[in-house]
């Protein structure tokens, strides 16, 4: 291979026309882009001496500028013209003839702008920068292609980036002649226009001495001799039979093939690709932020105290560094080839601009800030020339042949022309409003055309023209194929045919839009801008009618009234639109509902004439209304016109159009356009254009094909419907598709609400659409708008500006629902939905977090920014197109109506709802609202994950299959819809075992509920209660209390409580063996009530003994309680349902603990008046049990086993499992009976002394003395300190500790339903590692958390997660280990003895852990840490997992521990008479 030098020597002639071909051509266009900043002001000062010359007179000023400002466009209007007329004059004449045409057309420019001065006529300038566009749009084109097409393949990427070079050395040298010590003088500005001419003459003098194009003599002139002799003079003597066949194998491709027109271009689909391609390329170029960067380089060089003199030779310095750069890329792109330039290009492009944004916003707070901006500003330059600035020429002139290229470099050339001009025109605004944030346009327009770059674009480097063109059609033909009608042949067919192909189904998108989903984004936006307008509107009128304005209040509830209407009235529309569509058809309600918008568009704009604010409620109402019924009937519509392949995407249109509505309503909003004073009521009416534009065109189009076929059983009609929405072709497939959608439903109505509320088959379609449509109401989309105006507030932006930054997060997210309607189909709903939800989540956390920053770090409120694009963003591509997406495509023709109406429902009564509740929310809560959506977000995208199947690509018959999996798990699924059988699953449990899920909620309120309420209302009344207290010892003896001793009665008080608990426990045992537990529970109950009346009545009675007796009897019935709880809800459980049984205790202790939060507030039962009530409170509980226990029975095990009562034993069965065969339970139950023959009930001792019980006993011990020993008290007391030193507010920090326990008890939810599938020795050890692990970095966090003050955010985020695994893991598993280890005659002994651990630990707790914590800090936290190591270890190594198994056969498990390799008993207690052999550990 022949070195560097020896190529210089070879090519050397191709060499020198590339450097002729370089100065009359892009170097030109360069020169002239940059030469103009010099000679401007001489420029306009000439203008206006030879006005003043001619007339007399100065110009005016503006005058003056539109002069300038017309000979600066005059260059781009040149440039247009010129490009068009590149294409026709190339094929005709070839590009060596036109260029040597356009040079002299140069140099009569340049004699023009030359002699200006000279015949003082400015318009001589307008003529010659006329001219210079024509000539630089000619040559822009013409240097581009000859340069391609005269290089060899090993040098074409070379070749192709010095038209770049030639394009950066015009802008360098414009620069350096442009030095007011060169010629950008006064006296030579003349001179430095014309020396573009000089160039021209060059090119003029030296072309004629270099050939043609070789490709262009071979394939348009058909001379193979002077096309080898076009070689041989430009590359030298070499074998070039590879390019000569390559060109060859071209001309076949293109045999016959006349160079194309643009039209004909434009038509031809196999190039849509490549002309995709090209835009991109070139619009990413003009909007990569080059401009902004060269506008913004003289400002930043001054603010870095550069001299005013030296700026300019700076300036020049960045000319030249792009230059030399675009150089080193014509040296590196032959190796690393086009593809990784551009992509790595763009996107080292957008890192530099963050960067250099950051960098211009600190650039106030930290002097060196300036410095680095002029660095990232050279880097910015660097990377512009290394990549995109040489590559993109490259790959342009290699993607077309040549029958396509100058047509298609027209098409680009119209691009670059048009973008220059409104660029030009919009960029300064787009400065002058935003400031450096108009980079973050720059940075969206780089990392989206990076990551299509890197997505669609073939690597072209050493690639003959038709291997490119192959990569393009495997890159744009799809795998099938089908056969087409006049040729018997395979056709492809891409997406730009598509657009052909289903115009009629894109038209009736269109048209269903603008009436359907746009009507509501429309009103949500547009009433925040009318608000202040209609206020005033209201005063006014009120004023005129009674003569004294309107009060305050009454004004906000006339407002309050205006907007909410809307939202009542959308519940109407939806609850109607069910009815309607089934009777009517959705084509006709929509048409009639289109006349009812007109009519509330009208009401409204006539209400202002009519001085009646009353017509803006009808009119709202009525928007409502219809806004109600056209959103499901726009998304039914919208998913049944659509074939199988693009369902995805045309039901993610509603979204797009919701997000465009929204737009629309913000731009019309604006002041300058229809929210002003006088134009407000044309804003509110402006809703009657969509609906008129649909009204007009709606009845062009036909019914929905499943409608016709299955509903009108015309089939013909369909088929009619079909061609003129997806074109003529196969779609056969469609048709059986909804025929076989027809054959299950014969027969079948529509059916009502309630009937598709009560059809099992539809069970987890309704479970889905109402997560789905909830989540999107509690996303925090509402929340995300409500705080941009306080982020940009806090961001420093002026009041003015605010409004049109809105703007752009509205348009944010209309652009990616776009994204959304063109992925949804490769990615799938379930992806985006579930991502989306997760994502988010995660933002809502930087959220929160930036917003409790923002007034510690002046630039956390941008951060807060672009956090909330990105939110905005997330959820447009995410949840708010695929969500409409699946509630189409879930349900069948015959249950959609009904569906869409519990859906619209759901969705109006949220906006309601959360317009309602929203505002206090934010006012009590403030940004920390954000953890409410966030904890939504979470939960919504794990029940997605877990139970949404995927319905990409698959038809309505096979979504009902996949959800028949759930409906009808491991049962048969029923043929028909409305017949279903007697197969139970999942869902229809709920039924089944409604009287097993009553009792549990009876026993749970009445159970383990008391229990948490009191270990948490406690606290809240602290302060009251002894105050009370010392009040009573000064009316009775006359003289206060010492501190020490109120605060010695307020320990007995809070402790007397763990005393009474105490002796429930120890007496429990004994009688619940004797009285059953039942009984036992009914007396609870009524101790608890004698309780409740001593709290209620001690305030009255002035007497604090009656609160420490109450806390007593309350202490010995929760002790009561805890025991008997536990064991009744898991003696009346199935095998299959007892480990959700077990956690139902955990579940109702923490929603104990979060009630006596909740009612403990100072807004409810909290304040001085109302404490002994809340201290009752608990006895509602209890006497609800009372009341309605005696419904229900004892337990089956307990009657089969210790009555021996087995009729009773199977009614009580009947009456809690249902109707069905559950003789397997029985069985289990008579085993364990057997086994228990002449086995009386084992008192403590007996249980401790008994061999077969000890692992038994161990594991008790263990899992109940780390669920006092893992921390969480220590957890719950350092929340609040926590929460102070992060600097929450007072009064938000009983509301944030509400929220701990908030999340225990959503946890402990989890937990129940979690248990059953992962087991309980998993959620054991596993909770015990995690909550092991969030110890350590809590401990770590605490102690740094005065050194470093984000600390303290980290520590609360640990206090959650500490929370939610303790929930989910120990909380639930424990209570269910310790019903299922020990069988019916040792439970009571054996809970005697788990609540005599826990009692005592609670007490030796509280006494020690205050000087534990007093001592160590939040070194505490490595003691329950060792703890919890400790117990994992154990629990992993020697618990057996209970789930699914009987008593027995856990027993069986134990005596392998227990007895090793000896002899078991049956028995229990005399274990001589039959042996089992075990082995040992």
């Amino acid at each position: 291979m022949a070195g560097f030098l020896s190529d210089l020597v070879q090519y050397r002639k191709l060499l020198l026309m590339i450097m002729v071909l370089g100065i009359g051509g892009t170097h030109l266009s360069g020169f002239q882009i940059s030469v103009m900043n010099y000679a401007s002001p001489y420029i306009q000062k000439f203008i206006n001496e030879t006005w003043l010359e001619r007339y007399g007179s100065v110009l005016h000023q503006e005058t003056l500028m539109l002069l300038w400002s017309f000979i600066v466009s005059m260059y781009c209007v040149g440039g247009m013209i010129g490009c068009l007329c590149s294409g026709y004059l190339t094929a005709k004449y070839g590009k060596k003839k036109c260029l040597l045409f356009n040079d002299v057309v140069l140099i009569v420019a340049t004699l023009h702008t030359g002699f200006s001065r000279r015949a003082k006529s400015f318009e001589m300038i307008l003529i010659g920068r006329f001219l210079e566009g024509i000539g630089a749009g000619i040559h822009m084109n013409a240097h581009i292609q000859y340069a391609g097409e005269i290089s060899p393949k090993k040098f074409r990427g070379f070749v192709n980036v010095t038209s770049s070079v030639f394009l950066a050395l015009g802008k360098a040298v414009a620069r350096i002649l442009g030095l007011r010590d060169l010629l950008g003088t006064e006296d030579m500005w003349n001179v430095l226009l014309s020396f573009s001419g000089l160039v021209a003459l060059i090119q003029l003098l030296f072309l004629p001495f270099f050939p043609e194009s070789p490709s262009y003599l071979l394939l348009q002139k058909g001379d193979k001799a002077g096309c080898l002799k076009a070689m041989k003079q430009l590359w030298g003597e070499g074998n070039y039979h590879t390019e000569f066949d390559d060109m060859m194998k071209e001309k076949a491709v293109t045999k016959g093939t006349k160079i194309m027109n643009v039209l004909e271009v434009l038509k031809e689909p196999s190039v849509y690709p490549q002309l995709s391609t090209m835009l991109l390329l070139l619009l990413s170029l003009q909007l990569c932020g080059l401009s902004a960067i060269t506008f913004y380089t003289s400002e930043i060089f001054q603010t870095a105290n550069l001299q005013e003199s030296i700026i300019p030779y700076v300036s020049l310095g960045v000319a030249i560094s792009e230059l030399i750069s675009i150089i080193f890329c014509s040296s590196i792109i032959d190796r690393f080839g086009r593809r990784i330039l551009l992509w790595g290009g763009y996107s080292l492009m957008a890192l530099i601009l963050v960067l250099l944004e950051t960098s211009l916003l600190l650039s106030d707070k930290f002097l060196w800030m300036r410095y680095c901006s002029v660095i990232l500003i050279f880097l910015f330059i660097i990377a512009y020339g290394i990549g995109p600035a040489g590559a993109v020429a490259s790959v342009m002139n290699e993607i077309f042949t040549l029958s396509t290229r100058s047509s298609a470099f027209v098409i680009g050339g119209i691009v670059i022309w048009l973008g220059l001009t409104f660029t030009g025109m919009i960029f300064p605004f787009a400065v002058m409003l935003l400031g450096p944030f108009c980079f973050l346009i720059f940075i969206a327009v780089l990392v989206i055309s990076a990551v299509l770059i890197y997505l669609f674009l073939p690597e072209t480097k050493g690639k003959s023209t038709s291997e490119i063109t192959e990569e393009f059609k495997t890159r744009r033909f799809k795998k099938k194929c089908h056969q087409t009608v006049e040729k018997n042949a395979t056709e492809e067919k891409t997406f730009c045919t598509k657009l052909v192909q289903y115009r009629g189904l894109f038209q009736i998108i269109t048209v269903l839009g603008i009436g359907g989903t746009f009507q509501i984004g429309f009103q949500v936006s547009t009433i925040t801008y009318v608000s202040q307008h209609v206020k005033a509107f209201i005063n006014e009128t009120w004023l005129e009618r009674y003569g004294y304005p309107i009060h305050h209040d009454n004004l906000l509830f006339l407002w309050s009234i205006t907007v909410s209407i809307f939202g009542i009235g959308g519940l109407l529309g939806s609850s109607g639109s069910r009815y309607l569509t089934v009777k009517y058809g959705k084509k006709k309600c929509l048409l009639c509902n289109n006349l009812l918008m007109i009519a509330a568009a009208s009401i409204m704009g006539c209400s202002k004439i009519a001085q009646s604010f009353e017509m803006i409620l009808i009119g709202r109402f009525m928007c409502g209304v219809s806004a109600g019924l056209c959103v499901p009937l726009h998304h039914q519509y919208v998913g049944e016109i659509s074939p199988r392949k693009l369902r995805g995407f045309a039901n993610s249109t509603s979204s797009f159009f919701w997000s465009l509505g929204k737009a629309v309503g913000q731009i019309s909003g604006q002041r300058e356009l229809l929210g002003s004073q006088s134009l407000w009521p044309m804003l509110m009416a402006s809703c009657g254009l969509p609906a008129l534009v649909q009204l007009v065109t709606l009845p062009f189009f036909p019914e929905s094909p499943p409608y016709l076929l299955m509903h009108k059983g015309d089939q013909e009609g369909c088929k009619k419907a079909i061609r003129q929405l997806w074109g003529e072709g196969h779609h056969q497939a469609e048709i059986d598709d909804i025929m076989k959608e027809k054959a299950t439903m014969k027969n079948t109505k529509i059916l009502s609400v309630l009937e598709l509320m009560k059809e099992r088959a539809f069970r987890w379609q309704l479970y889905m659409i109402v997560i789905l449509t909830a989540t999107v109401q509690l996303c925090g989309i509402n929340a995300i708008y409500f705080y941009t105006f306080e982020v940009l507030q806090t961001a420093g932006f002026d009041e003015r500006i605010i409004s049109y930054m809105t703007l752009c997060v509205g348009l944010s997210e209309l652009v990616a629902t776009v994204v959304c309607s063109s992925i949804i189909e490769r990615l799938g709903r379930k992806v985006l939905v579930r991502g989306g939800y997760w994502i988010m989540g995660s933002l809502l956390a930087g959220i929160t977090v930036t917003l409790s920053l923002q007034d510690w770090y002046f630039w956390m409120p941008y951060c807060s920014l672009c956090l909330i694009i990105l939110f905005v963003v997330v959820f447009g591509v995410g949840p708010a197109g695929a969500t409409v997406s699946i509630r189409s495509e879930i349900f069948k023709l015959s249950c959609r109506p009904p569906a869409f109406v519990i859906g619209s429902v759901v969705n109006w009564l949220g906006v309601f709802v959360i317009g309602t509740t929203f505002p206090f929310i934010v006012e009590r809560l403030k940004h920390f609202c954000f953890l409410i959506f966030m904890g939504v977000l979470f939960t919504s995208g794990i029940i997605i994950h877990l139970f949404l199947p995927e319905t990409k690509g698959k038809s309505i018959m096979e979504i009902t299959e996949e959800f028949n999996k759930l409906n009808f798990k491991k049962k048969r699924v029923p043929a028909t819809l409305n017949h279903v059988t007697e197969d139970y699953t999942f869902c229809t449990r709920l039924v089944q075992f409604r009287g097993l899920f009553q009792m549990i909620l009876v026993l749970g309120i009445g159970g383990s509920f008391p229990y948490g309420f009191h270990i948490s209302v406690i606290n809240y009344p602290s302060v009251h209660i002894r105050k009370f207290i010392n009040e009573t010892w000064i009316e009775r003896h006359g003289a206060p209390l010492h501190a020490e001793t109120i605060m010695l009665l307020w320990s007995f008080i809070v402790s007397v409580y763990g005393i009474g608990g105490f002796l429930g426990s120890l007496c429990c045992g004994y009688l619940t063996t004797k009285y059953r537990k039942k009984k036992c529970q009914m007396c609870t109950n009524v101790i608890m009530l004698v309780a409740a009346l001593f709290m209620a009545f001690s305030k009255t009675a002035k007497s604090f003994e009656m609160i420490l007796v109450g806390r007593f009897l309350y202490g010995i019935g929760t002790g009561f309680s805890l025991n008997i709880h536990p064991q009744y809800v898991g003696e009346i459980s199935p095998k299959k349902l007892r480990g959700f049984t077990n956690s139902t205790v955990a579940v109702f202790l923490t929603l104990g603990k979060l009630t006596g939060q909740v009612i403990g507030l100072r807004e409810i039962l909290g304040s001085e008046a109302l404490w002994p009530w809340l201290l009752a409170s608990s006895g509602l509980s209890a006497l609800v049990q009372l009341v309605t226990l005696p419904f229900f029975p004892d337990s089956p095990s307990y009657l089969l086993i210790q009555k021996g009562n087995e009729e009773a034993c199977r009614k009580a069965i009947r009456k809690l499992w249902g109707e069905g065969d559950h003789q397997a339970e029985i069985d289990d139950i008579t085993k364990e009976k057997v086994a228990m023959t002449s086995t009386k009930t084992l008192r403590v001792l007996e249980v401790i002394k008994e061999r077969s019980l000890r692992w038994q006993l161990y594991i008790l011990m263990t899992v109940m003395t780390t669920l006092q020993l893992c921390g969480i008290n220590a957890i719950y007391f350092y929340s609040f300190e926590v929460f102070h030193t992060a600097k929450f507010e007072e009064y938000l920090i009983p509301y944030v500790s509400l929220g701990v326990g908030l999340c225990e008890c959503l946890s402990s939810i989890l937990c129940s339903t979690l248990i059953d599938r992962f087991g309980r020795k998993v959620l054991l050890w596993g909770g015990y590692t995690l909550m092991c692990s969030v110890l350590a970095l809590l401990t770590m966090t605490l102690s740094l958390q005065h050194q470093f003050f984000w600390m303290h955010y980290f520590s609360v985020i640990l206090i959650f997660l500490f929370v939610i695994f303790y929930g989910i893991g120990p909380s639930g598993a424990t209570i269910s280990i310790m019903v299922e280890i020990f069988s019916q005659s040792f439970r009571p002994s054996a809970f005697l003895i788990v609540g005599c651990i826990n009692w005592m630990g609670l007490f030796v707790l509280g006494m020690i852990f205050p000087l534990i914590v007093d001592n160590l800090g939040p070194f505490c936290f490595l003691i329950f840490l060792g703890i919890l190591a400790l117990s994992a270890i154990f629990i992993y190594l020697y618990l057996p997992e209970t789930k699914g198994k009987s008593i027995m056969e856990i027993k069986a498990e134990f005596n392998k521990l227990n007895f090793g390799k000896k002899e078991t008993s049956v028995t229990e207690n005399n274990f001589p008479k039959e042996q089992l052999f075990c082995t040992k550990l």
